[in-house]
């Protein structure tokens, strides 16, 4: 596994954890955010796109995240 997939891998495991502990699916969140559940699962699986860096932003937001800063 390269360092990039590694952290790729980090960004899945932190978002699916936040959503469990806030009690979302994936489902639910594309629907708060309206967009599709395949891009909301694109997002949380390290995607760089534009619209799936926004909605990893939004997500932070309303799961509650703490960001990192580089």
């Amino acid at each position: 596994m390269t360092a990039l997939e590694k952290e790729a891998h980090n960004v899945y495991v932190d978002f699916k954890t936040a959503m469990l502990r806030a009690g979302f699916k994936q489902k639910e969140l594309a629907e708060m955010l309206g967009t599709s559940q395949a891009q909301v699962s694109r997002a949380i699986k390290g995607a760089t796109d534009p619209k799936s860096i926004e909605i990893r932003e939004k997500l932070t937001k309303i799961l509650n995240m703490q960001t990192q800063e580089a």
